[in-house]
């Protein structure tokens, strides 16, 4: 399972780790945050790439990136002339 900016990374990681380990295959699972994080609980992933809302005592969670969300606003918006928004939303 992979969460937004997660999905942009994975082409780039893959080549990379399959010029490392060519032997080593690599199956995508598309499932919810939920099922993924089941299927590394039962051995039936060996790890998920995860949203930190799906949470577990049993599993170990190792922050990959930061993924930055951004507000779009039209230029004649109010809040588009400032530069930072603390507390606004």
């Amino acid at each position: 399972m992979l969460a937004d900016g997660g999905i942009l990374l994975l082409p780039s990681v893959i080549r990379v780790f399959s010029e490392a380990w060519p032997g080593i295959r690599i199956r995508i699972l598309d499932v919810s945050a939920n099922e993924g994080l089941e299927k590394v609980i039962n051995g039936e992933a060996d790890f998920g790439i995860n949203m930190i809302s799906a949470q577990s005592s049993e599993v170990r969670f190792t922050p990959l990136l930061r993924d930055p969300f951004v507000l779009a606003l039209r230029s004649d918006h109010p809040l588009a002339s400032k530069s930072r928004l603390s507390g606004a939303i």
